[in-house]
Formats: C-alpha cells, structure tokens, sequence
C-alpha cells in the first residue's frame, strides 16, 4: 500500500522465504501520516542511536543536548548526521553555535548516563550551561598525535590527520561517554514543510576529524566495539527507550545460494 508516498510492508511471521506473503496493515498506516507535522513518524522509524551533541558559541557559552535523529552517513569520508528540529520559528542553541563556529562533538549515550543526557534536554535559554545540571565531565580535546592511533587514559584516539600535531575543536567531550567524535561542519539543509517559509528542520552533516573510544568497549582489544559492554541506549519515539540486548547474527548470503 503506497499513501502519500509511504509504503509499509509486514511480514507474517518469523519464517521468511523470497517467495512469502506480505501483509500491509492500513490501520497501522494512520499512525504515520494521521497528523499533518509529521509528529507520529518519529515512532515508526526505531530504534534510533542518539547522539549527545557538545557545542559551544563564537561567545564561549556552552551547550550539551540530545538528538535521536541521528546516524551514519558515511565511512570513507568518515560522515555522521544529525537532523534538529526547529522550536517554532526559533533555530535551537546547537544549530546556532554548529553554524556559527562550523565544529562540534558528537557523544554517545550509554544506560550508566542516560538520565544525566536526559536532563539537558531542557530548552533552557541560551545562556544556559547543560552541563552544570547534566553533572557529566567536560574533558578537553587532546592536542597531539602519535602517528594517527595512540592509547591514553583508557581511551583509543583514532584521527584522519596527516600530520604529527593537529588543532582539536573547542566543544569538550562527555568524558563518561565511551565513544566520541570531534566533528567539522560538511554541509547543512533546512527542510521546509509544504507552504511555509520557516524551516521545521536542520539537517547537519559533519566530518569526522578524530575519534575517542574507550578501551573497556573494545573486542579482545581490536578497534570493533562489543555491542554488550558499550551499554548503548536506543530511542524509541515519545519518552520510550531501549536497552541494547539478545543480539544474535544473519550471515549476509550470496546471491548465487539465493536464486
């Protein structure tokens, strides 16, 4: 079934074969477009990583707020995105400083700090400081490189750089965040809805300059975290989360097996 452009397909259960019925519900449809902003949408497309974005303005104020609309764009050059969303006709405090100073740092969330991440999505004022309520650890980016990977303070530093010593943007990291990347400003896109003249979203694409993942995360120490001990949280639309568990693996097939 295809309405106003979304199609939805379910399976019937968990026995799937290539040749398997689908079943499109168009009572489950309504959920998606019953209202004209989109706002149900978010609880259809889950889970969602969230990333916990460090700023800060051309003045020094501070920022620290959560996104769920985030992910992966990219590995080769190393892109992550993040979409923030507009508070009326107001751009939100971290739209304003990525735009003003063109870097920023993405955090991940993990469930020993979730509550702490939760409490900055405040909409406080700009002059507000996150972090003071967050009671997280601002820690400065480092500002050298042993020849691209080094390992300090529990932390394994990757960089794209092609230089010994390179410049780390001004937002600090969540210090309890066991994966952080500092980022520079790729790209952004306001997204407009239909008939209006006011954007309702920001797309923001960065680069990955360098990245920070804590040894504790590691599998066996290789640079592959282990989805276990990184404890990540996912979104779930509305003020429902979820915790990562019962992992399990598909080995992707050839197609030459599949026809």
């Amino acid at each position: 079934m295809n309405t106003n452009g979304v199609t939805l397909h379910f399976s019937t259960g968990s026995s799937w074969s290539a040749a398997g019925a689908l079943y499109v519900s168009p009572s489950l449809l309504k959920l998606y477009v019953q209202t004209e902003d989109g706002s149900r949408s978010g609880s259809t497309v889950v889970p969602r990583p969230i990333a916990f974005v460090s700023t800060e303005s051309a003045t020094g104020e501070r920022n620290l707020a959560p996104f769920s609309f985030f992910n992966v764009v990219s590995n080769s050059p190393p892109i992550l995105s993040i979409s923030v969303l507009w508070d009326g006709a107001n751009a939100k405090d971290t739209l304003h400083n990525i735009i003003g100073t063109k870097e920023f740092m993405m955090n991940l969330i993990s469930e020993p700090f979730v509550e702490a991440a939760n409490a900055t999505a405040v909409g406080a004022p700009p002059d507000f400081d996150e972090w003071k309520i967050a009671g997280l650890t601002p820690e400065p980016s480092v500002s050298t490189c042993a020849r691209h990977t080094r390992y300090e303070y529990d932390i394994l530093m990757c960089c794209n750089c092609i230089c010994d010593v390179w410049v780390s943007v001004k937002p600090a990291r969540v210090k309890e965040s066991a994966a952080s990347f500092e980022c520079e400003l790729l790209s952004s896109q306001d997204i407009f809805p239909d008939d209006s003249q006011t954007p309702s979203a920001t797309l923001v694409l960065g680069r990955i300059k360098h990245a920070y993942v804590r040894k504790a995360v590691l599998h066996d120490d290789e640079p592959v975290v282990d989805a276990t001990n990184f404890q990540a949280v996912a979104r779930m639309g509305g003020r429902i989360y979820a915790r990562v568990g019962n992992l399990y693996e598909l080995v992707m097939p050839d197609w030459r097996e599949a026809v």
